[in-house]
């Protein structure tokens, strides 16, 4: 019991010094809060690194809302522009790709300007329109091939024509545009 008083004795020598005890009290502290510091920063740091891959995510989310919202001007003024006539176009562009359809339509008017159709491929097809690929042959209008496919039941854009006449027959090659009305 003695030594137990002795010892708290001492201890309360050491706190009453003021210098001692506060050089105890600054380094208790620095100590707490150090230890509180890092134990505080690390979930800190977790959350803070989560957020930042949130954070990209949400800008890249933005971007392109952004192109939506410009995509969906550009085709509201194209609704605007069409107005009523829409019901016309409804006539002219097909509601889906059917390629017996098409390969009907094609050698139909290559027949009539004076070709025969060799060989069609589709190279791209996708919700709003069909590339086609053709190899035409024989002695036919040219000029009249073309106003035919302008004033086809569908609405055809010419990409390419490739001509090569030929001593018996001319030989095209031909890529065409044709644009489907998506069904909604």
């Amino acid at each position: 019991m003695k030594k137990i008083d002795e010892f708290l004795n001492l201890i309360r020598r050491i706190l009453s010094n003021e210098s001692i005890s506060i050089k105890i009290y600054i380094v208790w502290g620095l100590i707490t809060l150090l230890m509180f510091g890092f134990m505080g920063f690390l979930p800190v740091s977790k959350i803070f690194l989560s957020n930042v891959a949130l954070l990209d995510d949400l800008y890249k989310n933005n971007l392109n809302l952004e192109k939506k919202i410009d995509e969906l001007k550009v085709a509201k003024e194209k609704v605007e522009l069409v107005g009523e006539d829409i019901n016309i176009l409804d006539k002219f562009l097909p509601d889906e790709f059917q390629a017996q359809n098409y390969l009907v339509d094609m050698s139909i008017i290559f027949g009539q300007s004076g070709y025969s159709l060799d060989s069609i491929s589709f190279t791209n097809k996708d919700a709003n329109e069909v590339n086609m690929s053709l190899r035409i042959s024989g002695k036919g209008n040219l000029k009249d091939l073309v106003s035919k496919l302008e004033e086809s039941k569908k609405l055809n854009e010419i990409q390419s024509i490739r001509y090569s006449v030929g001593s018996r027959e001319d030989s095209l090659n031909m890529t065409i545009k044709s644009f489907i009305m998506e069904n909604k």
